[in-house]
């Protein structure tokens, strides 16, 4: 499985790295939302997971672009804090899971799906 993970935060790239690392899956990190575009088009992820404060393109316009290239794309958008007007914004774009950063403990079961 092949997972690029968009954030900006050196510790939260490290802790997603130790949630989600296993011998089968191949982990590319990005550091803001418009080198996750670039990279969703070169290196074709079977799941991007891009936190709503990255960089340079904020996550919810990268996941929504990202979208709208590849519809089918498993995006899961990364949230702060429960927000019920991004929730609503990103399912109407079609993202596949808003997950709150204090539910990480949840990622390897989604990842399976």
């Amino acid at each position: 499985m092949k997972i690029l993970v968009a954030n900006n935060n050196h510790d939260m790239r490290n802790l997603l790295h130790e949630i989600i690392d296993d011998t089968s899956t191949q982990i590319q990190f990005v550091k803001d939302g418009w080198i996750a575009l670039k990279e969703c088009e070169d290196w074709k992820p079977d799941w991007i997971m891009i936190d709503v404060c990255v960089d340079r393109i904020d996550g919810f316009t990268a996941a929504k672009a990202i979208k709208q290239m590849s519809p089918k794309q498993k995006v899961i958008l990364l949230l702060e804090r429960e927000d019920v007007s991004l929730n609503n914004s990103a399912q109407n774009i079609g993202i596949d899971v808003c997950m709150l950063k204090e539910d990480l403990t949840q990622l390897r079961k989604i990842l399976k799906q």
